[in-house]
C-alpha cells in the first residue's frame, strides 16, 4: 500500500508539473491529461518494479495508479468513485476520518480521510466547475457543479468556512432521472 501512495505522490507530481508546462486544462482536457498520466503512470510503476515481477499485477498496479491520479487531478479525488457510482445519493464529511455516503436510502461510513487541505482542494474544485468564487465573509456557501457524467452536484458548507475544517455535503442528483423523490428512499 505504501509503495501505491508512493507512485500515486511520483505521477501526480510529474503529471501536474507537465499539464502546468503544456498549459493544459485537465478540467476542460481530461483525455488529454488522461493519456499523460497513462504515460507517466506506466513509466513510474514499470521502471520500479523488478524484471521478475508478473505482468498481470504490474498492469494491475499501473491501473489502479492511473485511476487514482485522474480522480485526484480530473475528478474529486478519493472522493469520486461515490460521484461516479449511480446508486451514490449523497456524500457529507462531518470531520477528516468521518466522510459517509447515501447509497439507496442506507447512509455508511466510509474508510475514506480527508485533510483539511484535501476538503479545501475539493470545495475550490467544485467551485470553479460551477464558475463562482469563494466569499469568506459569509458563513456558509451552496455550489452547483456538473460532473463529466451529467450528474448535478449541489454541495453545501455547513459551518462557517473561516473554521480549519469545512464539513461538506454534496447531494447527487441524476439529471437524467427527471425526479427527486428517490432520494432518502431508496431506488428498489
Amino acid at each position: 500500500m505504501q509503495e501505491h501512495a508512493h507512485w500515486c505522490a511520483q505521477v501526480e507530481e510529474r503529471v501536474r508539473a507537465e499539464v502546468r508546462a503544456l498549459r493544459i486544462d485537465p478540467m476542460h482536457d481530461g483525455t488529454q491529461v488522461l493519456s499523460i498520466i497513462e504515460r507517466i503512470g506506466a513509466d513510474v510503476v514499470i521502471g520500479s518494479c523488478d524484471s521478475h515481477d508478473e505482468q498481470p499485477s504490474v498492469a494491475s498496479d499501473v491501473a489502479s495508479v492511473v485511476t487514482a491520479v485522474h480522480h485526484s487531478i480530473c475528478g474529486f479525488g478519493p472522493l469520486q468513485p461515490f460521484f461516479d457510482d449511480d446508486s451514490s445519493e449523497e456524500i457529507w464529511i462531518n470531520e477528516p476520518g468521518r466522510v459517509f455516503v447515501a447509497r439507496k436510502g442506507l447512509s455508511e461510513l466510509t474508510p475514506i480521510v480527508m485533510t483539511a487541505t484535501h476538503v479545501r482542494d475539493l470545495v475550490e474544485r467544485m467551485l470553479r466547475w460551477s464558475g463562482r468564487r469563494l466569499d469568506l465573509t459569509i458563513d456558509g456557501l451552496e455550489v452547483v457543479a456538473l460532473t463529466a457524467s451529467s450528474t448535478t452536484v449541489t454541495a453545501v458548507l455547513q459551518a462557517p468556512i473561516r473554521t480549519a475544517f469545512w464539513p461538506i455535503e454534496a447531494l447527487i442528483m441524476v439529471e437524467s432521472s427527471g425526479r427527486l423523490d428517490y432520494i432518502g428512499e431508496g431506488r428498489g
